[in-house]
């Protein structure tokens, strides 16, 4: 698959529609300032951005990146003075809920892949934060408990997470706080 963009006129769409008999909805009554053509040699399929019919469209994903971008250097922050990475604190977070999980169910719980998972693991591990022994059922596989150092951590921890959800939830009452969990929980249960 590649991706052609180009910025259009009507003219020209007019001509890669001629081209492309797949490419669907040219009307004069829109008007186009960014296109981006996806083509495969199956299938062409017109991807609208930009202007249309007036109005800007809004792309959710900017505002999940900058969300995500923002929270990430405000939790670094936080979690760098504790000797943590914002990448391996949801490690924890998940075995504060329940401490001596093997790898590959934190691996499922918080959809990140194995090899990720171990090392990020191996690191809190070198850290002190956690410790890995042999499952007892499956020798393959190992369980990770929490040490005291990790435990001792823990309000700190929550305290940096809890102050982030009030930065980004500050102009939200509480029932937008409330569906805006639930929108979320819908998006990520499509991907």
């Amino acid at each position: 698959m590649f991706v052609l963009q180009h910025v259009l006129s009507l003219s020209d769409l007019i001509k890669v529609k001629k081209l492309y008999n797949k490419i669907v909805a040219i009307t004069t009554k829109m008007r186009y300032t960014n296109i981006v053509v996806y083509a495969t040699t199956l299938k062409y399929v017109l991807y609208l951005g930009g202007d249309f019919l007036g109005k800007k469209r809004e792309h959710i994903g900017r505002y999940i990146s900058q969300i995500y971008r923002k929270g990430n250097s405000f939790i670094s922050k936080g979690l760098n003075e504790l000797g943590i990475g914002s990448g391996q604190v949801m490690f924890l977070l998940e075995l504060y809920r329940q401490d001596g999980r093997n790898q590959e169910e934190l691996s499922d719980v918080l959809n990140i892949d194995k090899g990720t998972t171990a090392r990020a693991i191996k690191k809190l591990e070198e850290q002190g934060f956690l410790i890995r022994e042999k499952n007892i059922d499956d020798k393959r596989a190992y369980k990770v408990y929490l040490t005291d150092k990790s435990k001792d951590l823990k309000n700190d921890i929550y305290t940096i997470m809890s102050s982030w959800e009030e930065v980004i939830t500050s102009n939200l009452d509480k029932e937008e706080s409330e569906n805006m969990i639930i929108l979320l929980k819908k998006i990520c249960s499509a991907i």
